[in-house]
């Protein structure tokens, strides 16, 4: 009885998860990718939030100021979070080597807020942009990335612009993580083509400033550490509806950042992802990741519980090759458009680490404080 009732509950999770992946992936098959970026320059306000980025900020910065954008129509507002080292030291070195830009350095009072929304904040209060489009201070872009997001936006007549974010890096683990993370990019490229978009990166990530002040600017979930991307993504649903948000597919739009080279790393960094989830009410948002956490760990804990519970193990390895089959779909289409389809050879070790550490972040996420850069915050 016990069994039947566990291979009846293993096979509906995984078949709900099946269709949801299928519902979400099945647009991207549909759609094209941009060639052709506007011709249209809105005046652009870049934030970059950084914390301890002294060995980062510069390339990052030479990135953006290479683009084949008119150099009147943005400026560049870096955000120190209360560095520890030398960031905003870098950051007017930058100012002092190109005179002639639009570059702004903020530096944090002791009696300012902490954390990236608090950065992002002050920032945005003081950006002369129609447009606000936010990056992070590790990450790399090509010389057609502001034409490319401002093209989108425009184009598709939205309030804001979700660009596409790519892992880097050459060890087996980054390689993994770069494979894992096209789902995740699927996920947030189909949900947007679907307008009912559940994701998006604070790396890479376009929005209206005024509508950024009309939605609060993040004042209700400043508690989380991480969130600047997700909460803001949801109130702008919320006031806007659905159709408020669109995926900038488009090459040129992509944001490149380095994959995390240790375990520890990776691990830090997702938890601090996860960490934000109980400030979740978006009832689409909260229906997919809880879907996704136990379709995981029904299939993780059938494969153990299989070695012991006759007829439970082939079920539970015929469900996980269900998921990898359905995850396939959107990590194929990804992979294409990232340029990544030699990754495709790590699939299989992928979607076995996948199994094994969702559950473990997710329930380390909601329970237990962690360390980001220097950091100790609490869950």
């Amino acid at each position: 009885m016990i069994e039947q009732v566990a291979i009846s509950v293993l096979l509906l999770i995984t078949a709900g998860y099946a269709v949801m992946l299928g519902w979400f992936a099945l647009p991207l098959f549909r759609r094209k990718p941009l060639s052709r970026p506007g011709e249209t320059f809105p005046f652009v306000s870049v934030i970059i939030a950084a914390r301890n980025e002294e060995k980062n900020i510069r390339d990052c910065v030479n990135s953006i100021l290479d683009q084949d954008y008119p150099a009147d129509r943005f400026e560049i507002l870096i955000s120190d979070d209360h560095s520890e080292d030398r960031t905003s030291e870098e950051a007017e070195a930058c100012r002092n080597i190109n005179p002639a830009i639009h570059l702004t350095v903020l530096k944090a009072g002791d009696d300012a807020g902490t954390g990236k929304k608090n950065a992002i904040r002050r920032a945005v209060a003081v950006a002369a942009g129609e447009w606000i489009l936010t990056t992070d201070a590790d990450t790399r872009r090509g010389p057609g990335w502001l034409r490319a997001m401002t093209a989108t936006a425009l184009s598709e007549n939205v309030k804001m612009t979700l660009g596409p974010v790519r892992m880097d890096g050459s060890s087996w683990f980054q390689r993994i993580q770069r494979l894992e993370f096209l789902g995740i990019m699927g996920l947030t490229a189909g949900s947007a083509a679907r307008k009912m978009a559940l994701m998006c990166n604070g790396a890479n990530l376009m929005y209206k400033k005024a509508a950024f002040q009309e939605t609060g600017g993040l004042t209700g979930n400043l508690k989380y550490a991480s969130g600047d991307d997700q909460f803001l993504l949801a109130d702008f649903r919320k006031r806007y509806g659905n159709a408020a948000a669109a995926f900038a597919f488009s090459r040129e739009a992509i944001v490149s950042t380095e994959a995390q080279p240790t375990f520890r790393g990776f691990f830090s960094q997702r938890v601090r992802w996860v960490s934000k989830s109980p400030g979740y009410r978006d009832p689409q948002v909260i229906f997919t990741g809880a879907l996704t956490f136990l379709s995981t760990m029904a299939i993780l804990a059938a494969l153990v519980a299989g070695f012991f519970v006759p007829g439970l193990l082939p079920v539970a390895l015929g469900c996980l090759g269900i998921k990898m089959l359905v995850d396939l779909l959107p990590v194929i289409k990804m992979a294409v458009f990232f340029e990544a389809t030699k990754d495709l050879w790590w699939y299989i070790p992928a979607q076995l680490f996948q199994l094994i550490y969702v559950p473990l972040v997710g329930l380390t996420g909601w329970l237990f404080p962690f360390q980001w850069k220097g950091r100790v915050i609490k869950a």
